[in-house]
């Protein structure tokens, strides 16, 4: 199984959902620990990670998380649409949008429950320093989406 945790646009009801909707099996909300921001003239989120903002304490952030049987073995496959959407060109590439990773998720008691991957915003990129605006209430995409 691959599973994917998405907190932004992929999630449903959302103007990306389709991305995942037929591929993927929905389980339940999870958490995962980081922040999430606007980001100036875009529509979607930007998860940053607690570890990247100095003074944080764990802070969560509501998402969804999914799971692909079809394709299981070739994660490059399943991800292959999405990374073109989230800007993603491999690992460690500093063009990246957003990193591809492998995180920690929690359940609704913040206890460690799973992994997942995860699209997270990439910082270390010097066209995206500035970009982020405001944090989102309760690190909940769905409070600033409108539909």
């Amino acid at each position: 199984m691959i599973k994917l945790f998405v907190y932004g646009s992929l999630r449903k009801g959302c103007f990306n959902h389709s991305y995942i909707k037929e591929k993927a099996e929905f389980k339940r909300i999870f958490y995962v620990k980081g922040t999430l921001f606007t980001i100036k003239n875009k529509k979607y989120p930007a998860l940053i990670l607690n570890n990247c903002k100095k003074n944080s304490s764990d802070i969560f952030t509501v998402g969804e998380l999914y799971e692909f049987c079809e394709n299981a073995d070739n994660p490059e496959k399943i991800f292959e649409n999405m990374d073109k959407m989230e800007e993603y060109y491999g690992e460690n590439n500093i063009n990246n949008e957003y990193n591809r990773l492998c995180l920690d998720i929690y359940d609704s008691n913040y206890k460690k429950a799973d992994s997942a991957y995860v699209y997270v915003y990439n910082l270390e990129n010097p066209l995206l320093k500035d970009s982020l605006e405001n944090k989102i209430e309760n690190n909940d995409y769905l409070n600033v989406y409108k539909k």
